[in-house]
Formats: structure tokens, C-alpha cells, sequence
């Protein structure tokens, strides 16, 4: 049993947080578990930059990680990561093997549910945790401006330099639009749930009711609570119209193209692919 469903129950179980590091996932996450969504057990310790947590399971990230090393590659997602960017990598026989260690630690780390799940490498990863909760469950996409993420990564990261957290960021957010094919998706962008965190955060509720992953009773207390776990001071990196200049004519085409793709999709289709293309 995952996250207190049965076998039988074909509702939602749960929520996957899907967005690049450094894109504020950790504070949608927050704002999700004052919705009532439950994080999980053995979180990562929370440290001054996430006061309210990291909303990541160390083994989740533990598991993720060795699927990764699988290929040889780290979260950096470097060119040699070209087989976890295909369509065929979830038929690894290695991989499907890891479905039933992926089941447990999933019931280990979240007991009880509707759970919500964070790690940046779910960008790439879905498709395997996909396959492990018989895709029953729904996801939210953080966008945010991708310089902003790599100025982040260049100040956390030793080494990181712009040029390089940008390729990053492309990496993950194209895997991110060919992974959620089929989901029920709402996107969020960073700047929405910062600079207007009740009505961001009362938006979400509202389709996460019609999803049945939250209860329609005490909406109002949920979203205050949701809203003043978001924290607009924690927000270090704000870009201005030169630094766009950075990215490529492609990369800020598929920035566009996210930002257009605010709110909620019942089931996730493919972007333009003009907007995909290398």
C-alpha cells in the first residue's frame, strides 16, 4: 500500500513538485502541506534559506540518485545524460527491477497521503515514479526565469557558471514537457506564488478540490495558512530585462512558452515543438 490506498483505489494518491533547482520548489512545497498535502517523514533538514523545510525524502533523493548513477550522470545532467532524456530508458531491465524497492520506500517515507512529493530530478525521473504509483497521481510545474536559477546555482555551487546553470535548467525543463504527457498538470510561475501567495495559493486549492487530493472544508484557514508559509524575503535573485540577454534565442523561447502555460491542464499535451527545438 502506498500512501494509505488501496490496490483497488483508482483516485489520486498523490502530488509530484516538478521544477528545476533553485526554481522554488521548496516553497510551493511548503505552501502545498499548509493546504494539507503531507510531506514526507524523513525529510531533509530544513536549514536559514528553507526555515520551513525542504519537503524531500533523503531516500527518495537516496533512490533518485542511484537511478542517476545507473547512466553515470549527476543532477547536473550533462551531455552524456542523452539516454534519461529519450523515450525507451524506463525499459531498462535494471530499472523496472527498482519498482518494488521504489513501492517501499515511498510507504516507509509517506504513510499516510494524499502525499506530495519534491526533488528537482523528477524533471527527468517521472516517467520511472509514474510507472511506481500506476499514475495515479498529478503534478505542479514550477517555471521561473532561468537566470535567476542559474545566478542561484552560480552563488550555491561552487564552479557552476551562468552559461552552464542555463544548459541545466534547458536539460531539465524539456524533460520536465515530454514527462507529464497525459497528467492532470497546473503550472505556477515562481514570481505569481511570491508576489501574490493568497491568491497563487487559493487558485491551487481550488483545483486541487476538484481532484479530490484536498478537502473542500476550512478552504479559507488552509490557503491563510498555505499563503503565510510563503516568504517573498526568501527570494534572492530577481533578473531584470538585460540579464535576459544571457539566454539563447531557444532557451527563452521555451521560458515563453512555460510562463503561457499558467494554471490548470486537465491532461498535460506536448508544447509547440518549435518551442522544444534544440
Amino acid at each position: 500500500m502506498i500512501g494509505g490506498m488501496s490496490g483497488c483505489d483508482q483516485s489520486m494518491q498523490g502530488l509530484f513538485v516538478v521544477g528545476m533547482h533553485a526554481s522554488g520548489t521548496s516553497a510551493l512545497a511548503s505552501a502545498l502541506v499548509g493546504l494539507g498535502l503531507q510531506g514526507p517523514r524523513d525529510e531533509l533538514q530544513a536549514d536559514a534559506d528553507h526555515p520551513f523545510g525542504f519537503f524531500e525524502s533523503v531516500s527518495v533523493i537516496d533512490l533518485n540518485e542511484a537511478l542517476l548513477g545507473h547512466y553515470g550522470v549527476s543532477w547536473q545532467l550533462r551531455s552524456s545524460a542523452a539516454e534519461l532524456l529519450g523515450d525507451r530508458w524506463t525499459a531498462d531491465p535494471w530499472i523496472a527491477q527498482q519498482h518494488d524497492g521504489a513501492r517501499q520506500v515511498m510507504s516507509d517515507a509517506y504513510p499516510s497521503g494524499p502525499w506530495v512529493m519534491k526533488d528537482p530530478r523528477l524533471c527527468v525521473l517521472l516517467p520511472f515514479w509514474r510507472q511506481v504509483v500506476d499514475d495515479r497521481a498529478a503534478a505542479v510545474v514550477v517555471t521561473r526565469n532561468p537566470i535567476e536559477i542559474a545566478q542561484s546555482l552560480a552563488m550555491r555551487e561552487a564552479g557552476v557558471p551562468l552559461a552552464e546553470g542555463l544548459n541545466v535548467w534547458d536539460a531539465y525543463m524539456r524533460a520536465t514537457v515530454r514527462n507529464l504527457g497525459g497528467m492532470p498538470v497546473w503550472v505556477m510561475a515562481y514570481e505569481d506564488l511570491m508576489n501574490e501567495p493568497r491568491r497563487s495559493c487559493a487558485e491551487l486549492a481550488s483545483w486541487l478540490q476538484d481532484l479530490e487530493l484536498i478537502s473542500r472544508r476550512g478552504a479559507r484557514r488552509l490557503v491563510r495558512n498555505a499563503a503565510a508559509r510563503v516568504d517573498a524575503r526568501l527570494r534572492h535573485q530577481v533578473a531584470d530585462a538585460s540579464d535576459v540577454a544571457a539566454m539563447s534565442f531557444s532557451q527563452a523561447q521555451l521560458y515563453e512558452s512555460l510562463r503561457a502555460m499558467a494554471g490548470g491542464h486537465a491532461s498535460w499535451q506536448l508544447l509547440a515543438e518549435e518551442a522544444l527545438s534544440a
